[in-house]
């Protein structure tokens, strides 16, 4: 198992309590939220967060997920397993993204995505659903 790595000039915020899994990545640039209210930031086992993401107050992510450039998740966002969200993407407060969820570049995910549901837009609506 791997140790996890933060790159260069991340901000974490001096009170987050974050938890890297092993073979977690944080990329360049990178912001990690305080939790305003009790709670930690975790990061789980092979996931990875790219260049400029901001990571929210108490955000989980599961394992082997993938949070592309310039991403923003708001507080509380809980990512399952396999969970992709591409370039640009934004979720709301408390947004629940179950397993193998996807989020479309540039979109707004402001409800649940459910397991294998490709969404898009801003609004996010659903693309599609993989099988």
């Amino acid at each position: 198992m791997g140790i996890p790595i933060i790159g260069d000039n991340c901000d974490i915020h001096p009170s987050a309590v974050i938890h890297l899994c092993h073979d977690a990545y944080v990329g360049n640039n990178t912001t990690v939220g305080n939790a305003l209210f009790e709670g930690v930031t975790e990061v789980g086992p092979y996931s990875k967060l790219d260049n400029h993401v901001h990571f929210a107050h108490n955000c989980k992510c599961g394992e082997n997920c993938f949070i592309t450039a310039c991403s923003l998740l708001m507080g509380s966002t809980t990512l399952d397993n396999n969970v992709w969200l591409a370039p640009n993407a934004v979720t709301l407060n408390g947004v629940h993204v179950h397993d193998d969820g996807f989020v479309g570049a540039i979109s707004f995910a402001n409800k649940e995505v459910f397991e294998g549901e490709v969404v898009a837009g801003i609004p996010a609506r659903v693309l599609r659903k993989i099988t």
